[in-house]
């Protein structure tokens, strides 16, 4: 299986790009996702993402996290659903004519609202990182840094924690 997060060579415009220009794109891209508040543009820029994946080639690399972003996705959602009582009520967690406790957890669409933002925000995040690590070699991003003042103990650390391979669980102990 190949690992997550991880440099794959390949000759598509987004390798061809310098580490300054895909940090600028990165920085942008999370500023436009982190103050929007609107569902359609955050769907925009998720489509946007992954339209250039596909045409960097990068897609089935991107969309290789899929599932766990869906799990996310879910839990987001169903978190503000449950914790954020706002707007039209849309039903109940609990059907109203349950005994002692019907009805006393809202469904409202204000918190579907803001569980699709959040969600949305964390698509457009994932997949912009991931384009950008899965597109830029390590040497070239410490090379980077490097002329952008970075103290070399923060780059290191960030270099380290991007070349770390993800634990995996066996079940059995040695």
């Amino acid at each position: 299986m190949a690992e997550i997060l991880q440099y794959v060579h390949k000759d598509g415009f987004f390798h061809r790009l310098t580490p300054f220009s895909k940090i600028v794109f990165i920085i942008v891209i999370s500023f436009m996702c982190i103050v929007s508040i609107n569902l359609v543009f955050l769907a925009i820029l998720v489509i946007a993402l992954l339209v250039i994946a596909f045409f960097c080639r990068l897609h089935q690399e991107v969309l290789q996290q899929s599932k766990l972003i869906l799990v996310m996705s879910v839990v987001f959602i169903v978190i503000t659903l449950i914790t954020m009582p706002n707007g039209a009520i849309l039903g109940y967690l609990v059907p109203p004519g349950t005994p002692l406790i019907g009805g006393s957890v809202p469904l409202t669409q204000g918190a579907l609202e803001i569980g699709l933002i959040l969600t949305f925000r964390f698509m457009v995040l994932i997949f912009a990182f991931q384009l950008f690590l899965i597109s830029t070699q390590p040497r070239d991003l410490v090379h980077t840094l490097e002329k952008m003042k970075m103290p070399i103990d923060y780059i290191l650390m960030f270099i380290i924690a991007q070349r770390t391979p993800a634990v995996q669980c066996s079940g059995t102990h040695h």
